[in-house]
């Protein structure tokens, strides 16, 4: 038998960043996202992780930041999401 950490069902959190009442600056802040990791329009769905993105930023070993994001994460109790995204 294998015993994985990680469950293969589980139910997340998404943040609709595509025509919502989402703040335009955290709609730029994701589309800067999409563009430098080169996501283009084929990517809809990133897995966003608040404690690992602000670990990374803070270590500055990352290819573009979210500030805005995570703290607008952060005020609405949002640890872990998936961000729909695509243009």
């Amino acid at each position: 038998m294998v015993y994985r950490d990680t469950a293969a069902i589980s139910t997340k959190i998404i943040l609709n960043a595509q025509s919502t009442d989402l703040p335009d600056e955290i709609v730029d802040e994701i589309r800067g996202m999409w563009r430098a990791m080169e996501f283009g329009n084929d990517y809809y769905y990133v897995q966003f992780d608040v404690l690992y993105e602000k670990k990374e930023q803070e270590e500055e070993d990352v290819i573009f930041y979210t500030p805005l994001l995570i703290a607008y994460l952060e005020e609405h109790n949002v640890e872990s999401c998936l961000i729909h995204w695509w243009w």
